[in-house]
C-alpha cells in the first residue's frame, strides 16, 4: 500500500511547480494537496483533479481571493485539519511558509513528519544576513528540500547545515505534461526581446529604463502596483510594448511559439520557474549574472548569454551572441533539458530518502 503524504502550498504561490511535482510524486505516494483558491493558474488545479492518486483540499487564503483577516482564519482551519489527520500522513510537506507564527506550532508538535521546501535563502529584496523565520524553520522541521544547488549553497552559508537536507532539482515546466512542440526550428527569428512573468521589483525590468535599447521589447505579465511609475516611464518609449495581465495557457502557448530572445533581467532572484518553461521549449534567453539563472548558464558553457545590469556593453554583447547563434543555442538547450525531466530529478531512491 502506498504511503500518504500531505503537500501544502498555503497561498498557491507556485501552482505550475506544484502541479508537476505532485504529478510525478503521485506515481509513488497518495497525495493530499492543501492549497488556496486563486484567480491565477487555476488550470493546474483542474488538471490535478483528474489524478486518481491526488485529493484536493481547497481554502480561501490567497489575498487575491479574500481579506487578510479571513485568510488568516481560513489558514488556521487548514493547519488544524492537517493536525487532526497527522497520523494518516507519513510526511507533511510545506512548499511555502506564509505565516510562521501559526505554522511553527504545527512544526514543533509534529516535527518528525515536517518537510519544508526552501526556494530562497532570504526573501527577495531582504538586506540582512539571516532571515529569522528561515532560521526558525531550519531548527523545527525534520527535512529540508532545496530546488536548486545555488539556493542550497547560499542557505548553508547563511544558516549552517541541517542533518537531513536534500537537493530536489526543479524540473521542466512545459504548459502541460505533453511536450507539444510549439514552434518550427527553421521559423524566422524576430529581432525582439521578450520579458514574461509577474513584474515585481526584483525581476529587474527597470533595466529597460536605465539602459536605452533600440530593438523592440515586449513585457508580458501582471505588474505590481508599486511599480506604476516605472510602467508609465516605459510606456513612453516607442520600442516597448506592455501587456499588464496574467497570461492564460492559450496566450502563453501563442507567446512561446514565437522565435525571439527572452530576457531574465533579475536583480537578486535565486531561481525562477520561467527558466524551466523556456528550457522545456528550447527558447533562447539571456540573463543577468545573478542567481541560479546565471549558474545554469555557467554550468552549461553558455555564460556568453549573461550580462551585468550595470554594464550596457555586456548587455549588447549578450543580445548579439543570442541572435547570432540562435539555432546552435537551441540545439544545445535541447540536449541540456533531458537532465531536467521530472522522472530524473524526482527519482524513486531520492523520494524514499526525502519521505522516510
Amino acid at each position: 500500500m502506498k504511503k500518504k503524504i500531505a503537500i501544502v502550498d498555503p497561498s498557491s504561490y507556485s501552482l505550475p511547480y506544484d502541479y508537476f511535482y505532485i504529478q510525478e510524486l503521485s506515481k509513488y505516494f497518495i497525495i493530499d494537496f492543501y492549497y488556496s483558491k486563486t484567480s491565477n493558474n487555476y488550470e493546474y488545479i483542474e488538471r490535478l483533479s483528474n489524478n486518481k492518486n491526488v485529493r484536493l483540499f481547497e481554502y480561501k487564503i490567497s489575498p487575491n481571493m479574500v481579506s487578510k483577516v479571513k485568510g488568516v482564519v481560513n489558514y488556521v482551519k487548514l493547519l488544524f485539519s492537517i493536525y487532526r489527520k497527522r497520523k494518516s500522513y507519513s510526511s507533511i510537506h510545506f512548499i511555502w511558509s506564509i505565516f510562521i507564527l501559526l505554522e511553527i506550532l504545527l512544526f514543533i508538535s509534529i516535527k518528525k513528519k515536517i518537510v519544508f521546501t526552501v526556494h530562497n535563502d532570504v526573501p527577495h529584496g531582504y538586506k540582512g544576513k539571516r532571515y529569522f523565520p528561515y532560521s526558525l524553520i531550519k531548527r523545527t522541521v525534520s527535512t529540508l528540500v532545496f530546488v536548486s544547488k545555488y539556493t542550497m549553497q547560499n542557505f548553508i552559508r547563511r544558516y549552517g547545515n541541517h542533518k537531513n537536507m536534500h537537493l530536489v532539482q526543479h524540473g521542466l515546466m512545459p504548459l502541460s505534461h505533453e511536450f507539444t512542440k510549439l514552434s518550427v526550428d527553421n521559423s524566422l527569428v524576430e529581432h525582439k526581446l521578450i520579458f514574461w512573468g509577474r513584474v515585481e521589483d526584483y525581476k529587474g525590468v527597470d533595466l529597460f529604463d536605465k539602459i536605452p535599447l533600440e530593438l523592440p521589447i515586449d513585457i508580458y505579465g501582471r505588474w505590481s502596483r508599486s511599480l506604476d511609475s516605472l510602467k508609465n516611464n516605459l510606456l513612453k518609449k516607442n520600442n516597448i510594448n506592455i501587456v499588464d495581465s496574467y497570461l492564460s495557457l492559450d496566450e502563453l502557448s501563442d507567446l512561446l511559439k514565437r522565435q525571439c530572445i527572452y530576457i531574465l533581467p533579475y536583480k537578486d532572484a535565486t531561481q525562477s520557474g520561467v527558466l524551466y518553461t523556456l528550457l522545456a521549449y528550447e527558447k533562447v534567453f539571456i540573463s543577468s549574472n545573478v542567481g541560479e539563472n546565471h549558474q545554469f548558464l555557467i554550468e552549461n558553457n553558455l555564460e556568453a548569454l549573461s550580462f551585468s545590469r550595470e554594464d550596457p556593453k555586456s548587455l549588447l554583447m549578450a543580445i548579439e551572441y543570442a541572435f547570432s547563434n540562435h539555432q546552435k543555442i537551441k540545439e544545445k538547450l535541447r540536449a541540456i533539458k533531458e537532465q531536467y525531466q521530472w522522472h530524473t530529478t524526482l527519482s524513486p531512491s531520492l523520494m524514499n530518502r526525502v519521505y522516510r
